[in-house]
């Protein structure tokens, strides 16, 4: 099996063509700009995804069954995707450098017998949790989707990684952050991947630009003595890059490290490129 079979294939005026594996998706994309450079390719479609009025409403249009799950690799790692209500597949391509920088700072900053603890955020079908526990982390992982963290744990044993590295919670994530703080339990990684929108098991509303700032500072409260690195991506167009890494150096001032940030971006083979979010990584001195 390839090392990635994940491809981005054109690009039109608010939506993009992908293969993942030997299914090609349609779907929105609001960052994306035209013209289609393929127009018949776009036929090639197994699915088209349209979003509906309200936030987190859409559906799939399908024009070849899909199969229900399906495997492809991003980044050397074995995902199962399959085409949910929301039009999200299971995979975040563009974050695989981000998942392949954090295997390797799990594993660098880890000791063989203590462990770096992990707490990832928003885990969602468990692609850091993942890079996490492959580079030894012990992962607690948060989403307030039971069906995305079952699936989690079935990647993460397609990747013949050790279950036991890895704890999945569904709960609200900044109700369980503040009551981990309450409980003492403390953290040397936190992997944040927020969504702009987003309910909890309860119904429970999350909104990026209203309520990052708290996560963040209850993240920091939540960092061990000697914490490794806080990772925060974010996919709103209101929120850039500088605005997110001054964030995370605001929140996290006291302790001292540094701060990489920049951009997520997806290339098609003609060179289109497609911005799909940001991200700040601050690595705490040791």
């Amino acid at each position: 099996m390839p090392d990635d079979d994940y491809e981005l294939l054109d690009l039109d005026r608010g939506r993009k063509l992908e293969r993942f594996g030997e299914v090609v998706l349609d779907r929105p994309a609001p960052a994306a700009r035209g013209p289609r450079r393929g127009r018949e390719r776009w036929r090639e479609a197994w699915a088209v995804y349209s979003r509906g009025k309200r936030e987190g409403e859409g559906r799939w249009s399908i024009r070849r069954p899909l199969p229900d799950p399906w495997s492809v690799r991003s980044g050397g790692r074995e995902f199962l995707l399959e085409a949910s209500p929301s039009g999200q597949v299971g995979l975040f391509p563009e974050q695989a450098p981000l998942r392949r920088r954090v295997e390797s700072l799990v594993r660098e900053r880890g000791e063989r017998a203590d462990p770096v603890r992990v707490l990832d955020l928003f885990s969602y079908t468990g692609g850091n949790a993942m890079a996490a526990a492959a580079g030894g982390g012990r992962v607690t992982a948060v989403d307030g989707a039971r069906g995305a963290l079952a699936r989690a744990r079935r990647n993460l044993a397609r990747n013949g990684l050790d279950a036991d590295r890895l704890r999945t919670i569904v709960d609200h994530v900044p109700g369980f952050v503040h009551r981990e703080i309450r409980r003492a339990n403390r953290y040397e990684a936190i992997l944040l991947d927020p969504p702009s929108f987003g309910r909890g098991p309860k119904g429970e509303v999350w909104k990026l630009e209203r309520d990052l700032d708290s996560l963040l500072a209850a993240c920091v409260a939540l960092l061990a003595d000697r914490p490794k690195l806080l990772l925060v991506t974010a996919h709103a167009p209101s929120i850039r890059v500088a605005d997110l890494a001054s964030r995370v150096d605001r929140h996290s001032a006291a302790r001292p490290g540094v701060t990489a940030s920049g951009r997520l971006t997806l290339v098609t083979s003609e060179g289109g490129m497609l911005p799909s979010g940001i991200f700040a990584l601050k690595e705490f001195h040791a």
